[in-house]
C-alpha cells in the first residue's frame, strides 16, 4: 500500500486521515482556505448560517459568492468513503432540481443578503447559474475512481477539488495543504451559438398584451412574460414602464447563466432595474392576486410601455 508523503525543506509531512469526522475536522480547515481556493474576493456562506432556507435536504454544505468577479458556487465538502460515493449523485440531482425553483433561489438570495449584500447579488442569484464544486480530502485509489465516476456520470461540468492535508512528522499540529486554486486557472469557454426556430409573433391590433399574474408575481415583485416574450426588448435591455405611480425602469430577467445580453428570446420575467420600484407598484394595488390580469401597452415598442390593471 502506497502512502502520500510531502517533503519540504527536508521535513516529512504525511497525509492526514480524517477518520470520518467531516464536520469537526475537515470542514473548518477547508473553510479557512476558501479565499485560497476561490480567490480573494470570495466569501463562504455555510448552510448553518442561512436560517431562512426551508428545505435543508436540498441545500448543500454552503455557497461561495465571488464579490469581485460576480460569480457564485454551490459547494459540497466531502470525505472519501463508501457513503460519499453512494450519496453524491443523488445530492447533485437534488441541488440542480432545487435551483429550478424560483422560491428556492429567492430564499438563497435573501439569506445571503442578510449576512452580506451587494448591488449585483439579486441578479446574480436569480439569473446566473452557479457552478457546483465538490471539495474532497482525497481521490486516491479505487474509492477515488468510483467517486469521480459517480460525479462524471451525473454532470461532467462539476468541478472536483482534491484538498489534501499533511501533518508534520513528529509535530502533528503543523499542517501543509495541497490543492488546486480555481481562481488561478485559465479556462477556455466553448462558445455555442444557438439559432432558435422561427416563431410566429402575434400582436393584438392595439399593440398590447394581457398578462395573467401567478402566485409568485406579487410575492417576488415580478411580471411573468413567457407567453408574450416577443413583445419586449432583449434580455437585460432596459426599458420604461409608464405606471400610475410614475415611471419604472425595467428589464427582462431570469435566463440561464451565460445568456447574452440582448437575446430576444431569453428571459421569463420583468423586474425593476432599481430594487423596490415594482414592489411599490404592487403595494399600490393590494387587490391584485394570482389569476388577475394586467395590461401592458407599447407606447414606443422596445423602449417605453404603459402598465395598468385590467378592468
Amino acid at each position: 500500500m502506497t502512502e502520500d508523503v510531502l517533503l519540504m525543506d527536508g521535513v516529512r509531512y504525511r497525509l492526514w486521515d480524517y477518520d470520518g469526522d467531516e464536520v469537526k475536522e475537515f470542514e473548518p480547515i477547508v473553510i479557512g482556505h476558501i479565499k485560497d481556493i476561490f480567490g480573494d474576493g470570495c466569501e463562504y456562506f455555510p448552510k448553518q448560517k442561512l436560517k431562512t432556507l426551508a428545505d435543508n435536504r436540498s441545500i448543500p454544505d454552503g455557497f461561495v459568492v465571488d464579490f469581485k468577479n460576480q460569480k457564485w458556487y454551490i459547494v459540497e465538502l466531502k470525505l472519501l468513503c463508501d457513503d460519499a460515493i453512494r450519496r453524491v449523485a443523488g445530492q447533485i440531482v437534488k441541488y440542480k432540481n432545487a435551483l429550478r425553483n424560483l422560491r428556492t433561489k429567492r430564499d438563497i438570495y435573501k439569506s445571503i443578503k442578510s449576512i452580506r449584500d451587494a448591488d449585483f447579488l439579486d441578479d446574480l442569484i436569480n439569473d446566473e447559474k452557479p457552478r457546483i464544486v465538490i471539495i474532497i480530502d482525497s481521490l486516491n485509489g479505487r474509492l477515488g475512481e468510483q467517486f469521480k465516476e459517480q460525479v462524471d456520470g451525473t454532470d461532467r461540468d462539476i468541478k472536483i477539488v482534491e484538498f489534501k492535508t499533511f501533518r508534520r512528522e513528529n509535530a502533528p499540529s503543523v499542517h501543509a495543504y495541497l490543492f488546486e486554486s480555481l481562481y488561478k486557472l485559465k479556462t477556455i469557454e466553448k462558445s455555442v451559438t444557438v439559432i432558435p426556430p422561427k416563431r410566429e409573433e402575434h400582436q393584438s391590433p392595439e399593440n398590447r398584451v394581457e398578462i395573467e399574474l401567478t402566485h409568485s408575481s406579487k410575492e417576488y415583485n415580478l411580471i411573468p412574460i413567457s407567453r408574450c416574450r416577443h413583445f419586449f426588448p432583449g434580455y437585460k435591455v432596459e426599458f420604461i414602464l409608464d405606471t400610475d405611480i410614475g415611471d419604472i425602469k425595467a428589464r427582462v430577467s431570469s435566463a440561464p447563466g451565460g445568456t447574452q445580453i440582448g437575446d430576444p428570446h431569453a428571459g421569463n420575467y420583468i423586474k425593476s432595474v432599481i430594487r423596490g420600484e415594482l414592489t411599490k407598484w404592487y403595494d399600490a394595488h393590494p387587490e391584485l392576486k394570482a389569476g388577475d390580469k394586467i395590461i401592458i401597452e407599447a407606447i414606443e415598442p422596445k423602449k417605453r410601455y404603459r402598465l395598468r390593471v385590467a378592468k
